[in-house]
Protein backbone atom coordinates (compact mmCIF):
# COMPACT_ATOMS: atom_id res chain seq x y z
CA UNK A 1 0.00 0.00 0.00
CA UNK A 2 1.15 3.36 -0.54
CA UNK A 3 -0.11 7.41 0.48
CA UNK A 4 -0.56 9.31 -1.96
CA UNK A 5 2.71 11.51 -1.28
CA UNK A 6 4.46 8.12 -1.42
CA UNK A 7 3.54 7.37 -4.94
CA UNK A 8 3.92 10.34 -6.02
CA UNK A 9 7.53 10.51 -5.17
CA UNK A 10 7.98 7.36 -6.58
CA UNK A 11 7.66 9.08 -9.92
CA UNK A 12 8.74 12.16 -9.73
CA UNK A 13 5.08 14.34 -10.02
CA UNK A 14 3.16 16.56 -7.59
CA UNK A 15 0.41 14.81 -5.24
CA UNK A 16 -2.30 17.61 -7.19
CA UNK A 17 -1.46 15.06 -10.34
CA UNK A 18 -3.04 12.24 -8.44
CA UNK A 19 -5.91 13.69 -7.07
CA UNK A 20 -6.20 15.00 -10.96
CA UNK A 21 -6.51 11.59 -12.38
CA UNK A 22 -8.63 10.47 -9.97
CA UNK A 23 -11.13 13.20 -10.39
CA UNK A 24 -11.00 12.07 -14.35
CA UNK A 25 -11.63 8.92 -13.62
CA UNK A 26 -8.34 7.77 -14.65
CA UNK A 27 -6.91 6.25 -10.83
CA UNK A 28 -9.17 5.11 -7.95
CA UNK A 29 -7.78 4.92 -4.44
CA UNK A 30 -9.18 3.13 -1.17
CA UNK A 31 -10.09 6.05 1.76
CA UNK A 32 -9.09 5.31 5.32
CA UNK A 33 -11.24 6.50 8.42
CA UNK A 34 -9.18 9.65 8.97
CA UNK A 35 -9.48 10.70 5.16
CA UNK A 36 -6.47 9.67 3.90
CA UNK A 37 -5.77 8.29 0.02
CA UNK A 38 -3.92 5.06 -0.25
CA UNK A 39 -3.39 3.37 -3.39
CA UNK A 40 -2.62 -0.54 -3.61
CA UNK A 41 0.01 -2.53 -6.14
CA UNK A 42 -2.33 -2.46 -8.77
CA UNK A 43 -3.43 1.46 -9.08
CA UNK A 44 0.29 2.06 -9.33
CA UNK A 45 0.73 -0.22 -11.85
CA UNK A 46 -2.44 2.17 -13.71
CA UNK A 47 -0.71 4.88 -12.58
CA UNK A 48 2.55 3.66 -14.76
CA UNK A 49 -0.01 3.38 -18.09
CA UNK A 50 -1.21 6.57 -17.60
CA UNK A 51 2.20 8.52 -17.24
CA UNK A 52 3.80 6.77 -20.10
CA UNK A 53 0.44 7.60 -22.18
CA UNK A 54 0.61 11.35 -21.10
CA UNK A 55 4.35 10.95 -21.83
CA UNK A 56 2.96 10.29 -25.69
CA UNK A 57 0.74 13.45 -25.56
CA UNK A 58 -2.16 11.35 -25.31
CA UNK A 59 -5.26 13.27 -24.44
CA UNK A 60 -7.34 11.95 -20.99
CA UNK A 61 -10.17 11.00 -23.17
CA UNK A 62 -7.75 8.52 -25.05
CA UNK A 63 -6.50 7.42 -21.71
CA UNK A 64 -9.56 6.67 -20.44
CA UNK A 65 -10.69 5.15 -23.47
CA UNK A 66 -7.14 2.55 -23.64
CA UNK A 67 -7.84 2.06 -19.47
CA UNK A 68 -11.40 1.10 -19.96
CA UNK A 69 -10.88 -1.64 -22.49
CA UNK A 70 -7.84 -3.32 -21.00
CA UNK A 71 -10.21 -6.38 -20.56
CA UNK A 72 -10.35 -7.21 -23.98
CA UNK A 73 -7.49 -9.35 -26.28
CA UNK A 74 -4.33 -8.14 -25.54
CA UNK A 75 -3.82 -7.53 -29.63
CA UNK A 76 -7.02 -5.29 -29.75
CA UNK A 77 -5.02 -3.23 -27.07
CA UNK A 78 -2.39 -2.95 -28.65
CA UNK A 79 -3.53 -1.92 -31.71
CA UNK A 80 -5.68 1.12 -29.50
CA UNK A 81 -2.16 2.22 -28.69
CA UNK A 82 -0.65 2.21 -31.95
CA UNK A 83 -3.71 4.02 -33.43
CA UNK A 84 -3.52 6.72 -31.14
CA UNK A 85 0.27 6.92 -31.55
CA UNK A 86 0.30 6.70 -34.98
CA UNK A 87 -2.02 9.68 -35.00
CA UNK A 88 -0.01 11.39 -32.97
CA UNK A 89 3.48 10.98 -34.78
CA UNK A 90 1.47 11.47 -38.14
CA UNK A 91 0.42 14.88 -36.95
CA UNK A 92 3.90 15.71 -35.21
CA UNK A 93 5.95 15.06 -38.60
CA UNK A 94 3.30 17.41 -40.49
CA UNK A 95 3.37 19.99 -38.58
CA UNK A 96 7.69 19.48 -37.71
CA UNK A 97 7.74 19.40 -41.82
CA UNK A 98 5.93 22.85 -42.08
CA UNK A 99 8.20 24.50 -39.46
CA UNK A 100 11.23 23.33 -40.91
CA UNK A 101 9.76 25.04 -44.63
CA UNK A 102 9.04 28.00 -42.67
CA UNK A 103 12.17 28.15 -41.01
CA UNK A 104 14.29 27.41 -44.29
CA UNK A 105 12.43 30.44 -45.58
CA UNK A 106 13.63 32.82 -42.56
CA UNK A 107 16.91 32.00 -43.35
CA UNK A 108 16.36 32.89 -47.33
CA UNK A 109 14.76 36.15 -46.39
CA UNK A 110 11.51 35.10 -48.25
CA UNK A 111 9.43 34.50 -45.28
CA UNK A 112 5.71 35.85 -45.46
CA UNK A 113 4.16 36.15 -41.86
CA UNK A 114 0.66 36.27 -43.70
CA UNK A 115 1.05 33.51 -46.07
CA UNK A 116 3.01 31.65 -43.27
CA UNK A 117 -0.30 32.05 -41.39
CA UNK A 118 -2.86 30.91 -44.02
CA UNK A 119 -0.92 27.49 -44.84
CA UNK A 120 -0.37 26.63 -41.11
CA UNK A 121 -4.11 27.39 -40.89
CA UNK A 122 -5.00 25.60 -43.85
CA UNK A 123 -2.59 22.49 -42.11
CA UNK A 124 -4.36 22.11 -39.41
CA UNK A 125 -8.06 22.11 -40.65
CA UNK A 126 -6.12 19.50 -43.52
CA UNK A 127 -5.20 17.51 -40.55
CA UNK A 128 -8.33 17.55 -38.48
CA UNK A 129 -9.89 15.95 -41.93
CA UNK A 130 -7.36 12.90 -42.22
CA UNK A 131 -7.96 11.64 -38.51
CA UNK A 132 -11.68 11.95 -38.77
CA UNK A 133 -11.78 8.92 -41.74
CA UNK A 134 -14.36 6.45 -40.04
CA UNK A 135 -14.93 2.85 -41.58
CA UNK A 136 -18.62 2.98 -42.01
CA UNK A 137 -18.49 -0.51 -44.41
CA UNK A 138 -16.99 -1.94 -40.86
CA UNK A 139 -14.21 -4.54 -42.41
CA UNK A 140 -13.00 -6.09 -39.11
CA UNK A 141 -16.62 -8.35 -39.66
CA UNK A 142 -15.98 -8.36 -43.25
CA UNK A 143 -12.45 -9.96 -42.81
CA UNK A 144 -12.72 -13.67 -42.09
CA UNK A 145 -15.19 -14.28 -45.28
CA UNK A 146 -12.97 -11.41 -47.94
CA UNK A 147 -10.95 -13.80 -49.65
CA UNK A 148 -14.45 -15.86 -50.21
CA UNK A 149 -16.43 -13.14 -51.25
CA UNK A 150 -13.69 -12.28 -54.22
CA UNK A 151 -13.55 -15.47 -55.42
CA UNK A 152 -16.94 -15.83 -55.35
CA UNK A 153 -18.95 -13.07 -55.60
CA UNK A 154 -22.52 -11.79 -55.82
CA UNK A 155 -23.98 -12.28 -59.48
CA UNK A 156 -26.55 -9.62 -58.85
CA UNK A 157 -24.73 -6.68 -57.54
CA UNK A 158 -21.62 -4.60 -58.83
CA UNK A 159 -18.99 -6.71 -61.23
CA UNK A 160 -16.88 -4.96 -58.77
CA UNK A 161 -14.32 -8.33 -58.73
CA UNK A 162 -14.66 -9.67 -61.97
CA UNK A 163 -11.07 -10.24 -63.28
CA UNK A 164 -10.30 -10.10 -59.42
CA UNK A 165 -6.88 -12.22 -59.41
CA UNK A 166 -6.23 -10.46 -63.41
CA UNK A 167 -6.57 -7.30 -61.94
CA UNK A 168 -3.99 -8.23 -59.10
CA UNK A 169 -1.51 -9.73 -61.62
CA UNK A 170 -1.65 -6.87 -63.43
CA UNK A 171 -0.92 -4.53 -60.69
CA UNK A 172 2.37 -6.34 -59.69
CA UNK A 173 3.46 -6.99 -62.90
CA UNK A 174 3.54 -2.71 -63.14
CA UNK A 175 5.25 -2.42 -59.91
CA UNK A 176 8.01 -5.00 -60.14
CA UNK A 177 9.04 -3.19 -63.28
CA UNK A 178 10.62 -0.31 -61.58
CA UNK A 179 12.24 0.00 -57.17
CA UNK A 180 11.92 -1.99 -54.82
CA UNK A 181 10.02 -0.97 -51.90
CA UNK A 182 6.40 -1.02 -51.79
CA UNK A 183 3.49 0.48 -50.21
CA UNK A 184 0.54 -1.59 -50.56
CA UNK A 185 -2.43 0.93 -48.78
CA UNK A 186 -5.57 -1.08 -48.08
CA UNK A 187 -4.17 -4.29 -47.94
CA UNK A 188 -6.70 -6.13 -46.90
CA UNK A 189 -5.86 -10.24 -46.47
CA UNK A 190 -3.10 -9.40 -48.21
CA UNK A 191 -3.61 -11.16 -51.85
CA UNK A 192 -2.13 -7.99 -53.53
CA UNK A 193 0.74 -8.12 -50.96
CA UNK A 194 1.85 -11.62 -51.65
CA UNK A 195 1.70 -11.10 -55.90
CA UNK A 196 4.40 -8.46 -54.85
CA UNK A 197 6.47 -10.26 -52.47
CA UNK A 198 6.68 -12.96 -55.16
CA UNK A 199 7.52 -10.35 -57.61
CA UNK A 200 10.62 -10.29 -55.08
CA UNK A 201 9.94 -6.50 -53.93
CA UNK A 202 10.11 -5.36 -50.32
CA UNK A 203 6.54 -5.13 -49.30
CA UNK A 204 4.73 -3.05 -46.49
CA UNK A 205 1.22 -3.41 -46.19
CA UNK A 206 -1.34 -0.76 -44.23
CA UNK A 207 -4.85 -1.21 -43.03
CA UNK A 208 -7.19 0.39 -41.01
CA UNK A 209 -8.93 -3.06 -40.46
CA UNK A 210 -7.57 -4.87 -37.69
CA UNK A 211 -8.87 -7.75 -38.72
CA UNK A 212 -8.07 -7.47 -42.22
CA UNK A 213 -4.55 -7.43 -40.78
CA UNK A 214 -5.04 -10.45 -38.90
CA UNK A 215 -5.81 -12.64 -41.89
CA UNK A 216 -2.84 -10.87 -43.96
CA UNK A 217 -0.62 -11.80 -40.86
CA UNK A 218 -2.06 -15.52 -41.27
CA UNK A 219 -1.56 -15.55 -44.81
CA UNK A 220 2.19 -13.80 -44.85
CA UNK A 221 3.75 -14.36 -41.50
CA UNK A 222 7.14 -12.48 -42.38
CA UNK A 223 5.68 -9.11 -44.08
CA UNK A 224 5.67 -5.90 -42.38
CA UNK A 225 1.95 -4.72 -41.32
CA UNK A 226 0.88 -1.39 -40.10
CA UNK A 227 -2.23 0.32 -39.08
CA UNK A 228 -2.93 3.58 -41.41
CA UNK A 229 -5.43 4.93 -43.93
CA UNK A 230 -4.83 7.13 -47.35
CA UNK A 231 -5.20 10.16 -45.18
CA UNK A 232 -2.84 9.24 -42.47
CA UNK A 233 0.19 7.17 -43.35
CA UNK A 234 2.49 6.04 -40.36
CA UNK A 235 5.44 6.58 -41.97
CA UNK A 236 8.68 9.28 -42.97
CA UNK A 237 8.55 11.65 -46.05
CA UNK A 238 9.75 9.54 -49.21
CA UNK A 239 10.26 6.50 -48.03
CA UNK A 240 9.10 4.04 -51.15
CA UNK A 241 9.61 3.66 -54.49
CA UNK A 242 5.92 2.22 -55.13
CA UNK A 243 2.70 2.70 -53.51
CA UNK A 244 -0.21 0.07 -54.64
CA UNK A 245 -3.84 0.07 -53.66
CA UNK A 246 -6.23 -2.32 -55.09
CA UNK A 247 -10.41 -2.10 -54.63
CA UNK A 248 -9.57 0.72 -51.85
CA UNK A 249 -9.36 4.29 -52.84
CA UNK A 250 -13.23 4.53 -53.72
CA UNK A 251 -13.38 4.43 -49.78
CA UNK A 252 -12.24 8.48 -50.39
CA UNK A 253 -15.24 11.06 -50.73
CA UNK A 254 -14.44 14.33 -53.09
CA UNK A 255 -12.89 16.00 -49.95
CA UNK A 256 -10.88 13.10 -48.97
CA UNK A 257 -9.30 12.05 -52.48
CA UNK A 258 -7.25 15.25 -52.51
CA UNK A 259 -5.72 15.16 -48.69
CA UNK A 260 -5.22 11.07 -50.06
CA UNK A 261 -2.94 12.74 -53.17
CA UNK A 262 -0.89 14.49 -50.94
CA UNK A 263 -0.39 12.24 -48.52
CA UNK A 264 1.05 9.38 -50.34
CA UNK A 265 3.24 11.93 -52.69
CA UNK A 266 4.54 12.61 -48.97
CA UNK A 267 6.42 8.95 -48.01
CA UNK A 268 6.83 8.89 -52.07
CA UNK A 269 10.05 8.87 -53.31
CA UNK A 270 11.44 11.44 -56.40
CA UNK A 271 10.18 9.83 -59.41
CA UNK A 272 8.22 7.12 -57.45
CA UNK A 273 5.17 5.52 -58.98
CA UNK A 274 1.10 5.38 -58.00
CA UNK A 275 -0.41 2.45 -58.91
CA UNK A 276 -4.45 2.59 -57.94
CA UNK A 277 -7.03 -0.37 -59.31
CA UNK A 278 -9.94 -0.38 -58.75
CA UNK A 279 -13.92 0.62 -59.77
CA UNK A 280 -14.00 4.06 -61.62
CA UNK A 281 -15.18 5.26 -64.57
CA UNK A 282 -13.72 7.14 -67.68
CA UNK A 283 -15.33 10.23 -67.12
CA UNK A 284 -18.89 11.26 -65.66
CA UNK A 285 -21.10 10.65 -68.95
CA UNK A 286 -19.39 7.10 -68.76
CA UNK A 287 -20.90 6.71 -65.40
CA UNK A 288 -24.37 7.97 -66.29
CA UNK A 289 -24.38 5.21 -69.35
CA UNK A 290 -22.96 2.78 -66.72
CA UNK A 291 -26.15 3.59 -64.43
CA UNK A 292 -28.76 3.96 -66.84
CA UNK A 293 -28.67 -0.05 -67.14
CA UNK A 294 -27.93 -0.88 -63.87
CA UNK A 295 -30.30 -2.75 -61.36
CA UNK A 296 -32.19 -0.86 -58.28
CA UNK A 297 -29.62 -2.32 -56.02
CA UNK A 298 -26.37 -1.72 -58.73
CA UNK A 299 -27.44 1.93 -58.40
CA UNK A 300 -27.99 1.57 -54.55
CA UNK A 301 -24.13 0.33 -54.36
CA UNK A 302 -22.95 3.08 -56.86
CA UNK A 303 -24.29 5.34 -54.25
CA UNK A 304 -22.94 3.81 -51.08
CA UNK A 305 -19.32 4.20 -52.83
CA UNK A 306 -17.04 6.93 -53.68
CA UNK A 307 -16.43 6.03 -56.94
CA UNK A 308 -14.15 8.44 -58.82
CA UNK A 309 -13.60 9.17 -62.53
CA UNK A 310 -10.01 8.69 -64.62
CA UNK A 311 -10.73 12.11 -65.54
CA UNK A 312 -11.00 13.13 -61.84
CA UNK A 313 -7.88 11.11 -61.03
CA UNK A 314 -5.91 12.44 -63.84
CA UNK A 315 -6.76 16.15 -62.97
CA UNK A 316 -6.03 15.59 -59.22
CA UNK A 317 -2.42 13.82 -59.56
CA UNK A 318 -1.52 16.29 -62.43
CA UNK A 319 -2.10 18.96 -60.37
CA UNK A 320 0.31 17.54 -57.32
CA UNK A 321 2.83 17.03 -60.17
CA UNK A 322 2.14 13.77 -61.37
CA UNK A 323 2.39 12.29 -64.80
CA UNK A 324 -0.63 9.99 -65.28
CA UNK A 325 -1.87 7.00 -67.54
CA UNK A 326 -4.13 4.87 -67.37
CA UNK A 327 -6.33 1.53 -69.22
CA UNK A 328 -9.35 0.00 -68.67
CA UNK A 329 -9.92 -3.66 -67.61
CA UNK A 330 -13.24 -4.40 -67.82
CA UNK A 331 -16.53 -2.38 -68.10
CA UNK A 332 -16.23 -0.86 -64.34
CA UNK A 333 -12.04 -1.40 -63.67
CA UNK A 334 -9.41 0.66 -64.16
CA UNK A 335 -5.64 0.89 -63.33
CA UNK A 336 -4.67 4.73 -62.83
CA UNK A 337 -0.75 4.91 -62.58
CA UNK A 338 0.61 8.12 -61.88
CA UNK A 339 4.43 8.91 -61.76
CA UNK A 340 6.05 11.36 -60.01
CA UNK A 341 7.78 14.09 -62.71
Amino acid sequence: MYKIKELAELYGIHTNALRFYEKKGLLSSRRLENGYRMYEEADKETLQKILLYRAMNFSIADIRELLDNEKEHAHELYFQQLQLLNKHLHELSIIRDHILYELNAMLNDSYDEAQDHEQLQKLLQDLNKSQAWKDRWDFDSFATVYDEVVQHPSTDGLPFYVDYERVLDETARIAAKRGSTVLDIGCGTGNLTERLLLKGLQVVGVDQSLEMLVQAKKKLPSVLLHQGTFLALPFEKQEFDTITASYAFHHCDDEERLLAVREMKRVLRSGGRIIIADLMFADKKARSRYEEQCTARQRAELEDECFTTVEELTQLFTAEGFICSSYQISDSIWIFLAELA
